[in-house]
C-alpha cells in the first residue's frame, strides 16, 4: 500500500511489537527500518532516536531501496519495468527524501548490484560492511584487546562465533553475542545462529559484547527478562553496566599485577 499518508500523520513515538509488518526482521533490522521510515519519530519501543543513529538508518533504507529499483530494471518488458518501479517507490516515499542527501550510498549500492545479485531476494535491508569491536565480558578474556574486524553484513552469527571462539579462546558453544551502538538503550541480543549480521540491524562503528554462557542456566548473565516475558531495559541496563565495572576492575588488577604491584 501507499505509505504516503501514514508518513504524513508526523508520529513521534512508536511502540512496535508482535507486528505482521516486521515478523521476518529482527529486531535490530525492524527499529532500522521504522526510524528511516518515519522522519519526525523521536522514540521507538520507549528508546530515544539519536542524530547518528537516525543517519545510519536512512543510510541503510537508501541502500536497500536502491537495490530494489535497480533489481526491476530487469524486467524485460518496459511497461512491467515502470509499473514496478512506481509500485514500489509508492511503498518507500521516504526514498525521493533521502536519496539527495546520501548520494554516495546510492554510488556504493549501485556498484554491488552491478557486480552480483544479492541472494535476499530484496525482502530485508541489503547486505552492508562494517566495522565492528568485539568486547569480551567473559572471565577468562576479559583481559584480552577487543577483537576489530570488518564484517560483511551477510556473515552468519555462527560464524562470528566461531571467528570470537578462535581470538578469545572460548568454546564455540559457550559464546553467547549482544550487539549495541552508542545510540542503543541495551544491547540486541543475536539469538540465531543462522541469522546474518544485517538480520539485527548490526551497522558499522558497533559493539559487540561477548559474553560466557552459564550451562546450570543454560542463559548468560546479560539476559533480563521481565515476569511478562519482555525485556526489562532497566535491569538490562545495570547487569551490562556492572559486568562492565567488573571488567575494568580485573585489567586494572592484571595490569598492577604485570607490573610487580608497583
Amino acid at each position: 500500500e501507499d505509505m504516503r499518508g501514514v508518513h504524513s500523520l508526523g508520529i513521534k513515538s512508536l511502540r512496535l511489537k508482535n507486528t505482521p509488518l516486521t515478523s521476518t526482521m529482527g529486531q535490530g533490522e525492524a527499529r532500522s527500518m521504522a526510524i528511516a521510515q518515519f522522519p519526525s519519530l523521536s522514540y521507538l519501543n520507549a528508546s530515544l532516536v539519536s542524530t547518528n543513529e537516525r543517519k545510519e538508518a536512512e543510510r541503510r533504507y537508501v541502500s536497500m531501496v536502491t537495490r530494489l529499483l535497480q533489481s526491476t530494471s530487469l524486467e524485460p518488458d518496459e511497461a512491467t519495468r515502470e509499473s514496478n518501479r512506481q509500485s514500489l517507490l509508492a511503498k518507500h516515499p521516504q526514498y525521493d527524501t533521502l536519496k539527495d542527501e546520501h548520494r554516495d550510498v546510492i554510488a556504493a549500492a549501485s556498484n554491488s548490484t552491478a557486480g552480483g545479485a544479492s541472494g535476499s531476494g530484496g525482502s530485508t535491508l541489503s547486505a552492508t560492511v562494517a566495522n565492528l569491536m568485539v568486547r569480551s565480558m567473559a572471565a577468562s578474556s576479559c583481559s584480552m584487546e577487543p577483537l576489530v574486524r570488518r564484517l560483511p553484513g551477510s556473515l552468519t552469527v555462527g560464524r562470528l562465533k566461531a571467528l570470537c571462539s578462535r581470538y578469545f579462546g572460548l568454546d564455540t558453544d559457550l559464546i553467547s553475542l549482544h550487539y549495541r551502538t552508542k545510540a542503543d538503550a541495551f544491547p540486541i541480543e543475536l539469538d540465531g545462529d543462522d541469522n546474518t549480521l544485517d538480520y539485527y540491524g548490526v551497522s558499522d562503528g558497533g559493539e559487540m559484547l561477548m559474553n560466557e554462557v552459564d550451562l546450570r542456566s543454560g542463559r548468560d548473565s546479560l539476559n533480563g527478562k521481565s515476569d511478562d516475558g519482555g525485556d526489562d531495559i532497566d535491569t538490562f541496563e545495570s547487569k551490562v553496566k556492572e559486568q562492565e565495572r567488573d571488567l575494568i576492575a580485573r585489567q586494572e588488577l592484571q595490569r598492577h599485577m604485570e607490573s610487580g604491584g608497583r
